[in-house]
């Protein structure tokens, strides 16, 4: 019974048209003879009666018409409105027509530029809620990019008993203890006629987290901290490495502290990709 109800609710509302294209007929059909020769299409138009029994029925007919047609979409998709649907077929649309060859060119482009400049690099100060434990000393927070995958750059990172090796300042790593993760060494490096010798302990961190971290733990030693992280690019061929670095310099003199910051933070990307470059014999 309920249903026969809306079927005649619905055949009402869509005879409205029909009926309102039947007054017209009638409308039209005062004016005669006259109408061919005299009456302009906005005289039908703003003529009373064609307003009362065509414009009005319409724009009923025409607004129960997409009400009907809203339940219909809300009955197939729930409360999904058809102007979200179409947004999001224009979004897709967009998307498939984009080329991903093409995508992946310009990333590959914009990587072999990035590679060839110090990427960024700014002096910071250590917190006790760092690593270090210790407040107030000068560190570095630089990112930039190496031309090697991050598998490739991390597995030449980790292999800290070959730095003597890849890295001048480096001048000998002793391993002290070996664990899965870690190493603890006794660390020295040296330039310019001063060289120091740390106990540090090292970490590692695999696929797909790599990271590569390091802290001295000797003790009366000079406090340093040194983290990497190897984060993917768009090409597998080249690798982002954010890194890390906090060191005590109090032992410099004061003139000297500025320079050697200046120094590390130029020489921070071109460390990193010198001894990768030398570890994948490049």
């Amino acid at each position: 019974m309920k249903q026969k109800k809306m079927a005649t609710v619905r055949l009402r509302q869509l005879s409205i048209g029909p009926i309102a294209l039947v007054i017209l007929i009638l409308v039209l059909g005062q004016f005669g003879e006259k109408f061919l020769a005299e009456v302009t299409l906005l005289d039908i138009l703003t003529y009373p009666p064609f307003i009362l029994s065509v414009w009005i029925p319409t724009y009923i007919w025409v607004g129960l018409s997409f009400l009907n047609f809203r339940k219909f979409l809300c009955r197939i998709g729930g409360e999904a409105s058809m102007f979200t649907n179409s947004r999001n077929a224009v979004i897709i649309f967009t998307l498939m027509s984009l080329s991903p060859e093409e995508g992946r060119a310009d990333a590959t482009a914009a990587l072999a530029e990035e590679v060839k400049t110090p990427g960024t690099v700014e002096s910071i100060s250590s917190t006790v809620q760092d690593p270090v434990g210790i407040a107030g000393l000068p560190g570095l927070v630089g990112s930039f990019v190496v031309k090697a995958g991050c598998a490739d750059a991390y597995r030449v990172v980790s292999d800290i008993e070959k730095y003597p090796e890849r890295i001048d300042k480096v001048k000998e790593v002793a391993v002290l203890k070996r664990k899965p993760n870690a190493l603890v060494v006794r660390y020295t490096e040296g330039a310019m006629g001063i060289s120091s010798t740390t106990t540090m302990r090292w970490s590692f961190t695999g696929e797909p987290a790599w990271s590569v971290g390091s802290l001295v733990i000797g003790k009366g030693e000079s406090p340093s901290y040194t983290m990497v992280r190897f984060q993917p690019t768009q090409d597998s061929a080249y690798c982002r490495l954010n890194v890390t670095v906090f060191a005590d310099v109090s032992w410099l003199p004061g003139f000297a502290v500025s320079w050697v910051m200046d120094a590390s933070r130029e020489e921070l990307a071109g460390t990193y990709r010198k001894m990768i470059e030398s570890g994948l014999g490049k």
